[in-house]
């Protein structure tokens, strides 16, 4: 996830929303001048910046930051695959599991 790629996203659904910049920049209490630079990806939002601009918007984080979620989804099923297995081998040896 790159802040351009963030910027892109924003921009996206700020005008999927009929919204300009300054309107959105009233909503969440920041500057125009601001918001304009996350979209143009010269600035990161923090978080608290990021939880009113997806309350503002009506969406979920994951709609601007996709890739990271998705990263995230891989390690944990990578995580319950390698848990599983040790769970059926453990039950294979007669363990506490049986199936």
């Amino acid at each position: 996830m790159t802040n351009a790629l963030l910027g892109q996203r924003l921009r996206q659904q700020r005008k999927k929303r009929g919204l300009t910049i300054e309107q959105l920049a009233e909503m969440i209490g920041l500057s125009k001048n601001y918001v304009s630079l996350i979209e143009r990806g010269r600035k990161l939002p923090s978080m608290a910046t990021l939880i009113k601009i997806v309350n503002s918007l009506h969406i979920s984080a994951d709609v601007l930051l996709c890739d990271e979620v998705e990263s995230v989804n891989c390690v944990v099923d990578e995580e319950l695959g390698s848990a599983y297995k040790g769970a059926r081998t453990t039950s294979a040896q007669g363990g506490l599991c049986h199936t």
